[in-house]
């Protein structure tokens, strides 16, 4: 009994309320809070690393999560939620998905799910789904108190609490330090997250949690390393500092070189968070849960990027340069969420679920410098969403019949300000400047999408089953999508939404 698998107790919330594994007709897979302390991770990226469904990269702006060959707009295909609520940015070029932001303590399981589940979730969720879910019952006081010394000048120090005040109030606290060094030269992260909670027991049938955490990350990434550096020095940080590489490596149309990579890429992140989830078991045919969010998130960017400038003259007037060009940005979502849903029960393991959700997302870039190109950029954009989806699950003896159907509408709403003004000309012209003058464009466009679900599940014994299963799940574009790169200019497009069967 001690080394069986109960798969009636490892339940999951694919359809927003829990059931068994073995009636969940999806490919899951579930890290449990024992699995997170046996195996002393360290933090959320490190324990979904572990899954061998997950593949995590990291660049200048934060990490981002890989399933089943979702690429560079990963961001906006595999979601994490916490809780029901998504953590995903809304500008996915140079938005943060904070993954650490959440204390490894307070953690109850963590749920991964590759494919879609677009009629639950609707709108990004072509390439999986990853759910964390925090504790939401203490059964008594305690506390923790955590450090962790590791190579490079890793100090991790975390501590929380849970105090249980009595049958229908108990509270919970959580702070965590982090200042590291990665393998690589001078790639440094340094984060703080504090997060406190209140459950309450307002009756036998009725729960309200409260949340709020705060996150801040400062990280310096190192950049990518070309073959020869990597064959020389693979923990070296890529970072030209004297200007020897570009300088001996340039074509001979421009031999000369400006400046140097004096830094690595920074980022300074602020996270804040506020989210509500209340459940009420009206009697033993209906449930209702009702769940809602606000988040905002800051990033502060500074990048180096080789580039180059004519700074010819009348006797010379292609005398080019190569020399580092600074991005200097501040990048900052906002997030709004509510989403109610009522479960009805009927006949024996057979459950109807209605539910709406209404989503506000929100994102600005605001340039100080672009690479040396821009006096002016900024872009401001809004993206609002209505859904309402029904889901069934009907149980015939041994069998399992799932249908789901979601209809979404999407409005956005996009200004967008620059000014373009770069040092790309030979000095008698403009002063060595070219000068466009301020532009402004606008985005105004809305769309509606569907998604289906069918499957049939057999349970041919008490621990086995067997399913089939289909779904068609949609992603519609992020605001910033809507304009392409033309050379040194930008285009606007009628980009359509991604569909996946």
């Amino acid at each position: 009994e001690e080394n069986g698998v109960f798969l009636e107790k490892s339940v999951i919330s694919s359809v927003g309320y829990e059931d068994s594994i073995q009636n969940t007709p999806k490919n899951i897979q579930i890290i449990t809070k024992e699995e997170i302390s046996e195996k002393n991770f360290k933090n959320v990226t490190e324990t979904l690393n572990s899954s061998p469904l997950i593949t995590i990269t990291r660049n200048s702006v934060g990490e981002s999560i890989q399933m089943r060959g979702s690429g560079i707009n990963s961001k906006a295909t595999v979601q994490v939620l916490v809780d029901g609520t998504s953590i995903n940015p809304v500008d996915i070029n140079h938005g943060t998905l904070p993954l650490n932001s959440i204390a490894l303590s307070s953690i109850e399981r963590i749920e991964i799910l590759p494919g879609g589940n677009g009629v639950l979730y609707g709108d990004g969720f072509t390439g999986g789904l990853v759910n964390i879910i925090t504790k939401d019952s203490i059964e008594k006081t305690n506390g923790n108190i955590g450090y962790r010394y590791g190579s490079k000048g890793e100090n991790i120090f975390d501590t929380g609490t849970s105090l249980k005040v009595n049958d229908y109030v108990s509270f919970i606290l959580n702070y965590s330090k982090e200042n590291s060094q990665t393998n690589r030269d001078n790639e440094k992260i340094n984060s703080e997250h504090v997060d406190f909670t209140t459950l309450l027991n307002l009756t036998k049938d009725d729960k309200l949690k409260l949340q709020y955490s705060y996150y801040n990350k400062k990280n310096k990434t190192a950049n990518l390393l070309t073959k020869d550096q990597l064959k020389n020095n693979s923990s070296q940080s890529g970072v030209d500092f004297d200007g020897s590489y570009l300088k001996n490596n340039s074509s001979n149309k421009y031999p000369l070189l400006e400046g140097t990579g004096d830094i690595l890429d920074k980022s300074n992140l602020r996270r804040d968070e506020f989210s509500f989830n209340y459940t009420k078991k009206i009697n033993n045919e209906f449930e209702f849960n009702l769940n809602g969010s606000y988040q905002k998130n800051t990033n502060d960017v500074t990048t180096k990027e080789a580039t180059y400038a004519n700074f010819g003259s009348l006797t010379n007037p292609f005398n080019y340069k190569n020399y580092y060009a600074d991005n200097i940005g501040t990048f900052t979502d906002e997030k709004f969420k509510i989403n109610p849903s009522l479960k009805y029960n009927y006949m024996t393991n057979s459950y109807l679920i209605l539910g709406y959700d209404y989503k506000e997302q929100k994102s600005k870039r605001d340039f100080t410098n672009f690479m040396d190109m821009y006096k002016v950029y900024d872009l401001s954009s809004k993206k609002e969403s209505n859904g309402i989806y029904i889901f069934n699950k009907t149980s015939i003896d041994k069998f399992e019949f799932l249908q789901g159907y979601r209809r979404e509408w999407t409005k956005y709403n996009t200004t967008k300000n620059s000014h373009y003004y770069h040092r790309v000309k030979p000095i008698f012209l403009n002063n060595g400047y070219v000068d466009t003058g301020l532009k402004t464009d606008y985005i105004k466009k809305s769309m509606h999408n569907d998604s289906y679900e069918f499957a049939i599940n057999y349970l041919y014994s008490d621990t086995g089953n067997i399913y089939t299963r289909f779904e068609e799940s949609f992603r519609t574009p992020a605001p910033t999508e809507f304009q392409d790169k033309d050379g040194t200019d930008y285009i606007l497009n009628d980009l359509k939404p991604e569909t996946n069967q």
